[in-house]
């Protein structure tokens, strides 16, 4: 699973920065931050320098690749896993798909909203690949109409909508979408809020480590990440 966590630099005018991260899936169903770099914007060749590093530390096969509809990640998984499926992740995709669903009536546009999740909510609901594409011709026939510009986002994106199905196991749901890594790093923004911001790239992965280091002895511990780790760590690297 990638994703990208946004943060500033110091200094008027200066752009931010991103934590590219890649999160894990175990055949046990388990997860774990695998490593993540930092870079200047989310595209190809950002996350084809994360990717080649996964590859180069050992890890040669990967099943499955869930990202959001970013075309950049998609050419770097290409390049780097070109065997892997893909999977759109679907929370992103409804979103997306909400934003194109726009009538000219805005008193209408509500009920249309609450509709489509309605029909949207019956794709995920399939549990097995068959299933979900007669669900996914039914909403053709109900919303093909109704909203072309919306069902033509949604068909651009047919082959990467259900290839989380495809998966042998009973946790194959939890990656139909990235929220694992969301869910990994739900406190990172919170947490760079201590900091005025970055001061340089370098410092940037420093304060990621510090905060990964930080969440990994609440997780073995079971207690609060000490203050410490969270104390100020404003001085260059």
């Amino acid at each position: 699973m990638l994703d990208g966590v946004w943060g500033k630099l110091r200094g008027k005018g200066r752009k931010g920065l991103v934590i590219l991260s890649a999160v894990g899936v175990k055949e046990d169903g388990s997860h774990e931050l695998l490593d993540w770099v930092v870079a200047e914007r989310e595209d190809r060749a950002s996350y084809e320098r994360l990717l080649t590093r996964l590859y180069e530390r050992g890890l040669h096969e990967v099943e499955l690749v869930v990202a959001d509809e970013a075309e950049g990640i998609w050419q770097a998984v290409e390049t780097v896993y070109p065997e892997a499926k893909k999977q759109v992740c679907l929370w992103h995709l409804e979103r997306t798909l909400l934003n194109e669903l726009r009538g000219k009536e805005k008193r209408h546009v509500q009920e249309r909203r609450r509709a489509f999740r309605d029909a949207y909510r019956k794709l995920l609901a399939a549990r097995e690949k068959e299933e979900a594409e007669k669900a996914l011709e039914g909403f053709w026939k109900e919303w093909g109409a109704r909203a072309p510009r919306m069902s033509a986002a949604l068909l651009w994106r047919k082959e990467r909508l259900f290839s989380y199905l495809e998966l042998p196991y009973e946790w194959k749901e939890k990656v139909r979408t990235n929220a694992l890594v969301e869910n990994l790093f739900r406190h990172m923004r919170t947490f760079l809020r201590r900091y005025p911001g970055y001061m340089s790239r370098a410092h940037a992965d420093e304060v990621v480590g510090l905060y990964v280091v930080g969440m990994q002895i609440h997780s073995q511990c079971g207690r609060r990440t000490p203050y410490q780790l969270q104390l100020n760590f404003n001085t260059p690297p």
